[in-house]
């Protein structure tokens, strides 16, 4: 389905929407990643309390099932432009289903989010079962499911195969098939005293053939745990874009840091006329930018990488300095992403507004049209992880072809004399040439 071929999902379990943090790491997550649709669960807040934060990120409500509580809620958010495509079919304490239709094409999605009481669950499980009944198009089903379908889905504790069976038993009657997202194998961590006790695969992403077939390309990440003790899972409907390098443009941010003012005016004291000056500030602000207030950027890809490490090792070993190690790196994360807010803030029209005529070419921001470049979602890397990220894709794309075009041969000198005829002689170079020559 071209038409919702740029559709990412997000479903997370973010135990508790009103926090600080996990409000910063939403919008984090929703700026890097283009979400469009997102379903949240264990909310512990009602949603009209932080309707504002949402609106400001420009989604809206397509349904909510209020938090008893801390227990349960679902909210389903879809960003305003394309909101329209969706339209709610069907309704549950534990599950909220909907209709995306676009161009004549629709399809299904459910967010789920099952009851921590096993009991309470087997409603899920039938209600599921019932539904599969009566879709009639691709579907998806995704969410916190509270169940592991295997004991390798699991370390630590007792798996419980009394439960695992019915739920198993609610995939195979739906014929539904895990879509086996590439990232962390367990999607939930308890801690007790700062020490992990429990690692588990409770958030799924289950399609059927239909869906499979429609969205060829499609794919789905489990992202970094970060303020909760979910990770959260990203779909994505199409192929993963990548994008070029991207051009210079003034930060209207750069206002704000303590060293540009004092830039600008060792700049504009230097002899010369105007264009010059412009033309040296510009170059010093591209010098700035890259050694100052460009680390905000390396230091937050750098947390982001050595967080997914620590949490990657974290589920085969178990040691409390390395937990300590995970929440320093959580801690300082959550700094840096706050640093970024204020960037992004500072791009924004308010921004434009306050700068008013001042706001000359030279200091224009602009959004860049991003564009898909590959069909590459993942590589499976020499070491064996699964890496996304777009500069490493690139570079061992780039790697592969070279070793697998570019080989060493030796030539050796004499083996040239069958491929270029011999040099001229003497008699043929020198001297007069006559008519019979």
């Amino acid at each position: 389905m071209i038409e919702f071929e740029d559709l990412n999902i997000l479903a997370w379990n973010v135990r508790g929407a009103a926090s600080a943090s996990r409000k910063r790491h939403m919008q984090e997550v929703i700026r890097a990643k283009h979400i469009s649709l997102i379903f949240l669960f264990e909310t512990h807040v009602a949603f009209h309390k932080v309707s504002t934060f949402w609106s400001r990120l420009g989604f809206q409500p397509i349904h909510v099932v209020e938090a008893q509580g801390h227990a349960g809620g679902i909210w389903c958010l879809a960003s305003v432009s394309i909101a329209g495509c969706f339209s709610v079919v069907d309704i549950h304490n534990q599950a909220i289903t909907v209709r995306a239709s676009k161009g004549g094409q629709s399809w299904f999605c459910t967010g789920v989010y099952a009851s921590p009481i096993p009991s309470a669950r087997l409603h899920c499980w039938e209600h599921l079962k019932n539904l599969r009944t009566s879709v009639d198009a691709p579907w998806m089903v995704l969410g916190d499911f509270n169940n592991s379908l295997y004991h390798s889905d699991q370390r630590g504790g007792n798996f419980s195969f009394a439960q695992a069976v019915p739920f198993r038993d609610m995939v195979d009657s739906c014929n539904l098939l895990d879509i086996n997202p590439a990232g962390y194998k367990f999607t939930w961590v308890r801690r007790r005293g700062g020490v992990p006790i429990l690692f588990k695969k409770l958030d799924w992403c289950f399609i059927d053939a239909g869906w499979r077939t429609a969205f060829p390309e499609g794919a789905a990440d489990v992202l970094p745990r970060l303020s909760s003790d979910h990770h959260p899972i990203l779909v994505r409907c199409g192929p993963t874009p990548l994008r070029g390098p991207r051009p210079f443009r003034f930060e209207a941010a750069w206002l704000m840091h303590e060293q540009y003012a004092g830039l600008v005016q060792d700049a504009w004291a230097l002899q010369g006329d105007v264009s010059s000056k412009l033309e040296l500030v510009k170059d010093k602000s591209v010098l700035f930018n890259k050694e100052v207030f460009g680390n905000i950027f390396f230091r937050k890809h750098e947390l982001e990488a050595r967080l997914r490490g620590a949490q990657r090792k974290l589920e085969r070993v178990d040691s409390a300095s390395l937990w300590r190690l995970h929440d320093s790196l959580e801690q300082e994360l959550d700094g840096v992403l706050k640093q970024e807010e204020l960037l992004w803030f500072q791009k924004s029209r308010e921004q434009s507004f306050l700068l008013g005529d001042r706001n000359t070419k030279y200091f224009h921001t602009q959004t860049i049209v991003r564009r898909r470049r590959s069909r590459i979602h993942s590589l499976a890397l020499p070491s064996g992880e699964i890496c996304d990220q777009e500069d490493v894709l690139k570079r061992e794309a780039l790697l592969f072809y070279k070793s697998l075009f570019c080989s060493q041969v030796q030539v050796s000198p004499c083996s040239m004399s069958s491929v270029f005829p011999p040099p001229l002689t003497e008699a043929w170079s020198c001297g007069p040439y006559s008519g019979s020559d």
